[in-house]
């Protein structure tokens, strides 16, 4: 019997790089403005989240999907989708395009925002579109 060679454990994450293109592109804007309806200290606002410029649905290597917002104040954040389960092209449009995810602070207070928007086809391939 031949020994096998120690491989090291390694951890590997993936950070969002938006890309250059994109084949399949979905748009989405968050349309619960004014007050977050689980957390007061939350806003959404149509400079914020309700531009749908500021959400990004992108295909991983893996053929999963995640979804990503672009916070004016904090950044890139990843996104939590809640609905629908499993997150899927095919299950977006069964959902009626209906997409409910929530993003949390990065600074570590607490904060939750709990967002609902449609996601729509872009009818043309984009840049920096993920």
């Amino acid at each position: 019997m031949e020994k096998k060679a120690y491989v090291k454990p390694s951890l590997e994450s993936e950070t969002f790089v938006p890309s250059a293109y994109c084949a399949i592109c979905f748009k989405i804007a968050c349309e619960a403005m004014g007050d977050d309806k689980f957390d007061s200290r939350c806003e959404h606002t149509l400079k914020a989240c309700g531009t749908a410029d500021h959400q990004a649905i992108r295909e991983n290597s893996n053929g999963n999907l995640s979804m990503w917002e672009n916070s004016a104040d904090q950044g890139w954040l990843t996104c939590d989708v809640v609905s629908p389960n499993p997150f899927t092209w095919e299950n977006i449009q069964k959902n009626g395009n209906q997409v409910i995810w929530k993003t949390y602070a990065k600074n570590g207070d607490g904060r939750v925002w709990t967002h609902f928007g449609h996601a729509y086809r872009k009818s043309t391939p984009t840049s920096n579109a993920s």
